[in-house]
């Protein structure tokens, strides 16, 4: 029938990621936080383990620098980390859930992460080459970059003007 087909596909998309299941659902959980879109869902995936696996890449230390990790390490909900603005204040506290200052994946998921993400956690569009990403609160979608020059330049250009 169609369900154990179906359920037999996912099994066989979980066992054939390099990934962990636990590092596709904390992944996921990162991914779910960061955007809702299908398609930028992919590439924040994959900017996420660019950096993982190219540690030397401008700086990125293998580590993920994601904002909400930061965000949930010190109790802020996702509504919350939004309205915050500037996190610096949290992304440079030591705690095991702040990618900004541990390597590699965090102990565990963040939220609970939809199908949407978790399809993007085990299929991840790490060709793009982006290692840099940051929501464009004045359009909505998020803004990519190789470079951090370029991603500063998102910031600049998508974020600040419109966090406001």
């Amino acid at each position: 029938d169609f369900y154990s087909l179906n359920h037999q596909k996912n099994i066989l998309d979980f066992e054939n990621s390099k990934l962990s299941t636990h590092e596709i659902f904390t992944l996921a959980s990162i991914v779910q936080w960061e955007t809702g879109d299908a398609e930028d869902s992919k590439l924040v995936a994959g900017a996420l383990l660019n950096r993982m696996d190219n540690p030397e890449h401008e700086g990125t230390g293998g580590r993920f620098q994601s904002t909400v990790t930061a965000c949930y390490a010190f109790n802020l909900d996702k509504e919350e980390c939004y309205l915050y603005g500037d996190t610096t204040e949290y992304t440079e506290r030591d705690d095991v859930y702040n990618t900004y200052t541990v390597e590699g994946f965090p102990p565990g998921p963040v939220c609970c992460p939809n199908e949407t993400a978790i399809y993007a956690a085990l299929y991840p569009d790490q060709e793009a080459g982006y290692y840099f990403f940051v929501a464009d609160m004045c359009n909505g979608g998020t803004s990519f970059a190789v470079t951090y020059a370029q991603h500063i330049n998102n910031i600049n250009r998508y974020y600040l003007p419109c966090s406001e």
